[in-house]
Order: structure tokens, then sequence, then C-alpha cells
């Protein structure tokens, strides 16, 4: 063998210098770059979890900027609060609850799932458990990937994931507004992980360009223009990214020792009409016709009670346009109604899955979560989708579990609680810690025991439906759904039902939250609901403080624990606090429009219009578009005298909000304060035209043609009032008032008779009013 010449040896250690220079060398400096950037501060932790010390102890705390990897920074999102002490306490068990909103409980997370399963468990631990909402709005398995692997760190006794509404519409899905649409997983990962780093965090930075105000989050109306049909191509990708991440998930969780239930996905399928439907793009224009034709005379059909006819005319549309999801819906609501229960329900998920707005997991998303399941070690599959067809009317799950499309009631979270239940029990027996001795069935907890234990009373039932039925379906995209009238009207009637004849009284609902704290004196969440009924409904502000310190020492770094203190120390009108409560609120989250609001709030109610101007238009900074804040503002402009600047806001507050009816009211009667009283009643007007139901917009309509002397038809308003709040004697006065200057004056005597035995005061001043108009048409001598 030939030894190799000086030359050739020369040559090579040339080329490893070279090689160490281009690789170890660059690499080496930025090793030492993001230690100093690091070390100097810059940037942030980007982990799902912080490790904090709380009163001595070290604990696990939720991290905001976690969701910067994958949202814009104005519109982050947040799963918690929680605080976890860590090391976990000796034979003390965890369960981590991972997924989207329908997971963490929207619309109240505080009587979502993960309460619900802990309220089951506690009963079944001898030595303490966790049950953590470690769920986040709007996000997919791209999220929780990250999350699940940060979570190992908890020390979890079993993970539950219910996830897959969202793998369209979150962080790098089809439909997303996030992130890039579908890169492939491999781009996902590198860009997920270099956000991880200070350097990479500086160069986005860097990137990204000031885009001046941005709208702060807009719900599921930001995805409007993101309709991604059933076969479009980046479909499948989805598709696979959610196996690739579920695989990813459960194999981590396998090489941690911490078993995993995987749970199939429930959608209301029988009272969520699809949010957007589209042709097959494949169909002539004859053949559209065609199924058009079809479409109309089944609608005829139906109308006239021809329930077959109307029947094969929707078979004969959807044979045609297979792709229209609105055409299937109508079709499974008129199988439904024949009895035909099995076909209505395949029609019911072809329209779900036809839907181009895709906030509902489909066929293929359980599939995959049922294949990932039976293939994966480690891993048990709860068949969430089939327990909520079994509890429905005709197998068909509709409004008995769901508000809307996904998101549960408190019993479907306690169904989808019991669900998983037997399962977790199984694997928390198996755990080191060892839930049972041996294993026991699962006590008989009901869905009764579970309410009154969280704190869900009538109280809560109807705060709930008001929040559903007068905000979240009044926006789009829910305002696109065919039946909207009725199902709205049908929340108006849930809601008069509660006020009427289901709700608990003031004393009744009190002591179901002292019972309940009683019980489980520890728990923050049935303080801080306590502390809102007490704000709210009984306006006792000092105790709604006191139960609101639970919060705040429980979680100190809760923005909301402290802005609802502010709220109360304003209602004392102790403004200083309230202020050092909201400025609190703004260290923890700088971008809340609300606790700017807020501030701008405090400094009107002290008398600072100026410095409540500058606070509103900071809000506005953060959210251009907040309808709340605007109208604020037009509330100190019109202190200050702006008036014209404060028709301006409060117009602008209507276009933002149209259902925000303070700024109806407030730009009537800054009309009213500028002299323009046309104007003022014409506003008015037409708001008792959108809220015939506001007994205070009929009010002040009459107020206002009093002032102009219009006594007749203020009358008619101010008893279109008395009808609404037949209890409010102000409303009967004005009433009887109007009717006596409009010389109705045997009208006005029987409001004085009814006056007389309720407000003696004001039937003293009517009848004065009568007595003074009868002196002035008396005859003269």
């Amino acid at each position: 063998m030939t030894a190799s010449s000086p030359s050739a040896r020369s040559s090579a250690r040339r080329l490893v210098f070279r090689l160490l220079a281009a690789t170890v060398v660059p690499a080496t400096l930025l090793m030492a770059l993001e230690g100093t950037l690091r070390l100097a501060g810059v940037g942030d932790p980007t982990g799902f979890l912080i490790p904090t010390k709380r009163d001595g102890q070290s604990v696990l705390i939720d991290n905001d900027a976690f969701s910067w990897r994958f949202f814009p920074r104005h519109l982050e999102r947040s799963s918690g609060p929680f605080a976890l002490v860590t090391p976990k306490p000796e034979r003390h068990q965890r369960v981590v609850l991972l997924g989207g909103s329908a997971a963490r409980g929207s619309p109240e997370h505080t009587f979502g799932v993960a309460r619900v399963l802990q309220v089951l468990l506690e009963d079944e631990s001898p030595n303490g458990v966790e049950v953590i909402n470690a769920a986040m709005t709007a996000i997919n398995s791209h999220v929780v990937r990250d999350i699940l692997v940060d979570s190992l760190a908890v020390q979890p006794d079993a993970l539950v994931i219910y996830l897959g509404n969202n793998e369209v519409v979150g962080p790098f899905g089809a439909g997303t507004v996030f992130t890039e649409q579908v890169p492939s997983l491999s781009t996902i990962r590198r860009r997920l992980w270099l956000k991880t780093t200070r350097l990479g965090q500086l160069f986005e930075q860097w990137l990204t360009k000031p885009t001046g105000s941005s709208s702060g989050w807009e719900g599921m109306k930001m995805f409007l223009d993101q309709q991604v049909p059933a076969d479009h191509p980046a479909m499948e990708t989805v598709y696979a990214h959610f196996e690739a991440n579920l695989r990813a998930m459960t194999e981590q969780a396998q090489d941690a020792g911490v078993p995993v239930l995987l749970c199939t996905v429930a959608t209301n399928l029988r009272d969520c009409p699809p949010f957007a439907s589209r042709h097959d793009s494949t169909l002539s224009p004859d053949q559209l016709a065609e199924a058009k034709e079809h479409r109309e005379r089944a609608a005829e059909f139906k109308t006239r009670g021809e329930f077959d006819q109307a029947l094969a005319a929707y078979e004969a549309a959807v044979d045609i346009d297979r792709a229209h999801a609105e055409t299937w819906y109508r079709l499974a609501q008129l199988q439904s109604q024949l009895g035909k229960n099995s076909e209505a329900r395949v029609a019911y998920e072809t329209a779900r899955d036809e839907d181009t707005l895709r906030f509902r997991a489909d066929r293929r998303i359980n599939e995959v979560i049922r294949t990932v399941a039976a293939s994966s070690p480690g891993v048990e599959l709860v068949d969430a989708e089939q327990a909520f067809q079994n509890a429905a009317p005709q197998g068909i799950p509709g409004v008995e579990h769901f508000w809307e499309h996904v998101h549960l009631t408190f019993e479907g979270n306690e169904l989808l609680a019991q669900t998983i239940l037997p399962q977790l029990l199984a694997a928390l027996d198996g755990s080191s810690s060892g839930l049972h001795q041996s294993s026991t069935p699962a006590t008989g907890t009901t869905e009764e025991d579970c309410a009154q234990a969280l704190g869900y009373n009538s109280w809560s039932r109807y705060r709930l439906t008001e929040k559903v039925y007068r905000s979240i379906l009044r926006d789009a995209p829910f305002t696109l759904q065919i039946d909207q009238e009725e199902r709205l009207a049908e929340g108006e009637r849930q809601l008069a039902q509660l006020k009427a004849s289901g709700a608990e009284t003031v004393r009744a609902t009190e002591e179901s939250f002292l019972r309940a704290i009683q019980k489980r004196p520890r728990d923050p969440w049935l303080h801080y609901h306590y502390s809102e009924f007490l704000r709210s409904v009984k306006r006792d502000f000092e105790g709604c403080l006191e139960h609101l310190q639970v919060l705040q020492t429980a979680f100190p770094d809760y923005a909301l624990a402290h802005s609802k203190a502010g709220l109360a120390f304003d209602k004392l009108d102790r403004h200083e606090d309230a202020i050092a409560c909201f400025e609190r609120a703004l260290e923890i989250d700088p971008d809340s429009a609300d606790d700017w609001s807020y501030l701008g709030q405090t400094y009107g109610r002290a008398g600072d219009n100026d410095r409540a101007v500058e606070f509103y238009q900071r809000a506005l900074e953060h959210n251009p578009a907040h309808g709340g804040v605007l109208n604020n503002l037009g509330l100190a402009y019109g202190n200050l005298g702006h008036s014209d600047l404060a028709v301006d806001s409060f117009r602008r507050a209507i276009e933002a909000a149209p259902d925000l009816w303070d700024a109806h009211f407030n730009l009537g009667r800054q009309f009213a304060e500028s002299d323009q009283p046309d104007a003022a009643i014409e506003t008015i007007r037409n708001l008792t035209k959108q809220r015939p139901d506001l007994a205070g917009a009929h009010a002040e309509l009459g107020q206002l043609l009093a002032s102009q002397n219009r006594y007749k038809a203020a009358a008619k308003s101010f008893r279109e009032a008395s009808l609404r709040e037949p209890n409010n004697t102000s409303y009967q006065y004005n009433l009887g008032a109007a009717l006596a200057m409009s010389a109705q004056a045997t009208e006005a005597q029987a409001v004085l008779e009814q006056l007389g035995s309720r407000d003696q005061e004001r039937a003293e001043r009517l009848q004065n009013l009568l007595k003074q108009i009868q002196e002035a048409q008396a005859p003269k001598d």
C-alpha cells in the first residue's frame, strides 16, 4: 500500500479546516450570540410552562408568550390560569386535558369538561387529584403537539386529548388566517423551533413590518374569506398533518410512560346548518339550473305539506349537486321529520362535511383518531362521537348538548366527562400513585351534584344563554346560517322561561353559592362566580372584592382577576384603587383593549375626561373596531362638549357593533343635547323597531316626544314601556302625565288609580298635575 504524499495530507487538512470554518465556527458564534441575548433578557421564553416561586414553593405557571409562536401577538391565545407545585406531591395525581376551545369549555371554561372531571375524580382520590386544563381556543394539532411535550414536566398520570375541530382553521391549516397555509410538516417544525430561540424572535421582529393599528380577536368571523371545499387538494395535507401530529404525541407520551385517552370529536349535526355552501365545480350551467329547480320545487312541496314529494325533489337535487351543503341539510331535516333517522344522520353528516367554513371535525378527522388509537400502544380510544349519538334524540346530536356548532352546554360537558371517566379511572388505577386500592367503580355523582359543586345554577345558566343568543349567535358567521331567526327566537323564549319560571330567587342562588364554597372553600373559580353574582345582582361591591381576593391570591398573574377588582373599586368610587388594579392588569396584558377602556372609564367617573379620552384612544390602538370603547369615547367627548366628535364616535360604535344598544341610546341623547330633536327622535325610534323588547328605549322615545310637546305620541311610547315593565312606576307616572297633557283625562285618571297603591309620591305628583290642568281648563268668571 502506497503512503499518501505530504501534499495530499496537507490538502486533506485544509479541507477539514475549511469545513470547520464553514460550520463549527458560525455555529459556535450563533450559540454565543443566543446565550448573550438570553442573558441580556432579550426575547421571551416560549415554552408552554414557566417555572417560578409562590410562597417559597417551586411552581409551573402558564405562559401567554407560548402562543406567539403560532399567532400574531395581538391575537395571542392562552390557557389556564394554573399554578402547579413541582415536583408533584407524593401519590398526588394529575390529568392533563389537551385540545381546542371545545375541550377548554367555551363559552365559559370554568364549567367545562376539565372542571366536571375534577369533581367526578375528587371523591375517588384519597391523595388529591388535579385536572389541568391545557386546552386553548383556536388551536389545532400543530400547537397541541408542543403543549403535550411541555406538559410532561408536570408529571401527569394521564393525558386526555379532545381535538380535531380546528385542523383546517387553526395555525398552518388550509383555511387559517394566522400563519402560512399548509406548508410541509418539516417546514412547520423548523419554523416553530426557530421561534423558540432569541435570535429567531429578533429575526421575526425585523422581518415583520409595522402595519399600524391591528384589530383584536374577532372570533369566527375572521375566517369568512377562508372557505375550503371538501375536495380541495390541501385537505389531504391537513389530514396527513393531523395523523402525523397525533402519532408524534402518542409516541412522546409512550416514551414518558404516560397513558393517553384519545377522544373522537362530537359536533352539532341537527341544529347547526352549514355556515357556507358551494356548488359542484364540475357541473354545467344546465345541471346547476336543474339542481336549483329541484330545490325550489322541494321548498314549495314542503310548504304545502307534501313531504314525500319534497323528499324526492331534495334527493334529486343532491344526486346532481352533491357538494351543496345546504341542500343536504334541508334533506336531512325532512328525513328526520319523516322518521328516517338513519338516513337523516348520514345527510346531516354530509352537510357538515361539505360546509366550506370548516369549523367542525368531519368524518375523516374522526377516522384518523380511531386509526391512531387502534395502532398506538398505551392509547385508549374514547368514542365521544358515538356517546353523543347514543344520548341524542333519534341519534342525531343537537341543542340538548351544544350551544352552537361544537361548544358544549353544561349537560354536554357532563356527558363528555362521564364518557371519559371509566377509561380515565382505569388509567389512573394503573399509574404509579394509584387512584384506588382496587378497581372499584366510580361513585354515582350526578349531573346535579356536579352543577352544585361548580356553582352552576339557574343564574349561571341565564348568563351563559344570554351570552350565546344575544352576542355570539348574533355575529358572523352564525348570521349566515339558514333558519337563524328561528334559533334566536328560541333563545329568547329560553331566556324568558328562565327569567319568569325557572330562575332561582336571589336568596336561593346566594345560598347555592355558599353551600358550594363551604364544601370546596379553596376553589378560586367558585369564589369568582360568587363575586360576579355579588357585583352584578346584589351590588355588594365590598363582598365582591373579598371573594375576588381568593382568585387574585391563587393566580396573581391573571389579568382578569385584577380587572374585576378594578370594576368593583370603581363602583365604590375608590378611583385610585381601581386605577391601580387596571394598571396591574395592563402590566400583565398590555394589549387588552378592555382594560385600557376600563382605565378610561375610571378617569371619566373621577371627572378627568381628558385622561379618559387618552386611554380610550389607547384601547382603540389595540382594537379599532371595539364598539364598547367607541361608545365610551363618545360619552367622554360629550362630557367635554365636543358634540361632533361624540356623534362620530357613537356612529362608529354602532357600525362596529350594531347590537350595542347603549350606543343607539347615547347617540339619540347626544342629538337631543345638541338641540337636534328630530335626529334624536329618529335614532331612538329606530332602536325601538330593532329591539321592541327594550322598555327603556320606548321610555326614552316618550321623553323626547314629550319635550317637543307631542304628548299623544309620547303617551303611546310610555304605554309600550309600561307593558314591558309593568312594575316600573316611573314609566306609569310618565304615561299618566302624557295622557293628561294630551287631554286624555279619563285614561290618566285610570293610571293614577293604579299608581296610587304602588307609589304614593308619584301618585300625588300626577294628581297635582291633573288638578292643575283641570283648573287651567276651567271657564273663567
